[in-house]
């Protein structure tokens, strides 16, 4: 496998999240937050994005149709940072 089998992996990847996120939207005048999101704000949790490789420990503080704000913990450092919800591959409860 080389290097160009990843490339189009992940583009393959990002253009079934693109499709999945367009019938979505076409079989709903308006795109809902997950109630399963939306009951984590303030929570603790770990998250695994699809930039990342690993989990970051972040508090969960706001949830939108289509962004998770969240505050990451790393070493001596917090950050605020906000992603795509379809970015989003795991999240662990603490």
């Amino acid at each position: 496998m080389s290097f160009a089998d990843f490339d189009q992996d992940d583009k393959l990847k990002n253009h079934e999240k693109r499709i999945k996120r367009l019938e979505t939207a076409l079989g709903k005048d308006e795109m809902e937050v997950s109630p399963v999101l939306k009951s984590l704000v303030g929570r603790d949790c770990y998250l695994s994005l699809d930039t990342d490789f690993g989990e970051t420990e972040c508090r969960i503080e706001d949830v939108d149709e289509e962004w998770v704000k969240f505050t990451s913990f790393r070493k001596k450092e917090t950050a605020t940072e906000i992603v795509r919800i379809e970015s989003i591959t795991k999240i662990k409860l603490k």
